[in-house]
């Protein structure tokens, strides 16, 4: 009964867990897509806010760009580090069911 009740509560958490993970890296997907656009969309209309607004505004968002590329590189990297971790975990105890 004790031991029912622990492997419920285990299957839930997994869920639970699993679910959120997911519905994060999708969240991400969803604002790197954005931003990629965002690039295209703004080297498109660069050329007119040069002329019109002058060239020192576009050096603000380059280095806008700049810095979002960076801070994705480390979480792509923490991202791996996380699946590393969890596929070493795995196949060290099956017995947990993760995947």
């Amino acid at each position: 009964m004790f031991s029912q009740a622990i492997h419920h509560h285990w299957r839930n958490a997994k869920r639970v867990i699993g679910d959120g993970w997911n519905g994060a890296v999708k969240l991400a997907g969803q604002f790197d897509q954005g931003m990629r656009m965002s690039r295209r969309l703004f080297g498109a209309l660069q050329p007119a806010l040069d002329q019109y607004a002058g060239p020192g505004h576009s050096k603000n968002v380059m280095e806008g760009f700049k810095k979002y590329d960076e801070t994705r590189s480390d979480v792509m990297q923490g991202y791996s580090n996380v699946e590393h971790h969890y596929n070493r975990i795995r196949r060290a105890v099956p017995e947990l069911n993760l995947g």
